[in-house]
């Protein structure tokens, strides 16, 4: 009878573990917030403009954001770090022969108190860099 009983419970440890897995996954990728963004880069006498809205997740200093147009198009994917409001990330821009970008900006939360509201902006640009690319990302949030 014990060997009957090992592999069953072998089994349901494994179906537990692989259900915790399918929860942590599913639970992780609900965790991303939907913002706004623009993207701005300069060209010769103009700016380029593109804007959308975009999934963002930040978690335990990590930030990643993808980045889609108005057709549900993705266009850029940023990822790296978030300490103490920095945000260091990667531009990586889709469909385009754009180089690999780092750029660096800061977390800024705007209260609206008689609106029961936040506003969170990041405005990130390459630092020590004239502004060839920046990028905004934008969110608001109900107070309770």
């Amino acid at each position: 009878m014990m060997r009957g009983r090992g592999p069953t419970r072998r089994l349901a440890i494994v179906a537990i573990l692989l259900g915790l897995a399918a929860s942590c996954a599913s639970t992780s990728a609900a965790g991303a917030e939907q913002w706004g963004w623009f993207l701005a880069e300069s060209q010769i006498d103009k700016w380029f403009v593109l804007q959308g809205k975009a999934t963002v997740t930040a978690a335990q200093g990590r930030f990643t954001a993808e980045l889609y147009d108005h057709a549900g198009a993705r266009v850029a994917t940023l990822e790296g770090t978030e300490r103490k409001g920095v945000v260091e990330v990667r531009l990586e821009r889709h469909g385009t022969d754009d180089i690999i970008r780092h750029l660096q900006g800061e977390r800024r939360t705007t209260v609206f108190r008689e609106e029961r509201r936040n506003r969170e902006s990041i405005l990130l640009s390459e630092p020590g860099q004239l502004p060839a690319v920046v990028i905004g990302l934008t969110r608001d949030t109900a107070v309770r």
